[in-house]
């Protein structure tokens, strides 16, 4: 809830929870290049816990930060948007580095039932963390890499011409056109079919139907820094977490 003052948010209302587990990542960041924001004095605040209801309110020393109180158990913080902010984009960053230990468990198990393939596609993965020339890459195993590729969108007639991933980049600079940003790259290896492509306005789809046997999934953002990795198997997921792409393409 986002506490309006002369028609700009000032604060915002959270659940202790969820504000307990900001602190708890934020403290983890590396870094501290922009320091915490700190709250001015506020106008005037009781000096003693006041009764609001079923809750109790406590305001902090500086007179702006309040937590609220229900049976003697923490249930609501007020901060400030800019103090919010600061914690969020703190939380953000070690989210990064950061894999609860079943997710970690069930990664590293997936990994080490992926047997050896060589060089295999970590072709793609240091192109990929620089989002050249796709953000999304995605392995799935099941179908085949046309119907894979018919499923999410490819060009039918673009696929019968055998269009290459080439032939779009030199026809980009040849002719001042855009086309990259609307191709859809797919292959095989091992017995996986992989995908790679922009996701701009959700132009391809991200599901088949019926699901696969087995997907990967990874998206870059780089001006964010941020890698994630999804995957999984019958429709369950085994493991999310931002994680070394060159660790994951290198054992896929």
């Amino acid at each position: 809830m986002c506490v309006i003052d002369g028609g700009k948010p000032t604060s915002v209302l959270l659940p202790a929870a969820e504000l307990a587990e900001l602190e708890h990542l934020a403290q983890r960041a590396p870094g501290d290049a922009r320091h915490r924001p700190r709250s001015g004095s506020g106008q005037g605040h009781p000096s003693g816990p006041d009764q609001q209801g079923p809750y109790i309110r406590y305001v902090h020393a500086d007179g702006r930060r309040m937590t609220f109180v229900r049976d003697r158990v923490v249930v609501a913080e007020l901060r400030s948007v800019a103090e919010l902010d600061w914690l969020e984009d703190r939380a953000r960053t070690a989210r990064q580095s950061y894999m609860p230990p079943k997710q970690a468990a069930a990664f590293e198990e997936f990994l080490a039932r992926q047997g050896p393939v060589g060089d295999g596609v970590a072709w793609i993965a240091d192109s990929w963390r620089n989002q050249e020339p796709f953000t999304e890459l995605v392995f799935i195993k099941g179908p085949t890499a046309e119907d894979v590729a018919l499923a999410y969108g490819a060009d039918a007639q673009d696929i019968a011409d055998g269009l290459l991933l080439h032939q779009v980049e030199e026809r980009d600079a040849r002719e001042g056109t855009d086309d990259l940003t609307r191709v859809l790259a797919f292959g095989e290896e091992n017995g996986w079919t992989w995908l790679s492509y922009h996701d701009f306005d959700h132009a391809f789809s991200r599901s088949l139907d019926p699901p696969p046997e087995q997907q990967i999934t990874l998206n870059a953002t780089m001006a964010k820094a941020i890698y994630d990795f999804s995957y999984f198997k019958d429709e369950v997921i085994g493991a999310y977490a931002v994680f070394d792409t060159r660790t994951i393409c290198s054992r896929s």
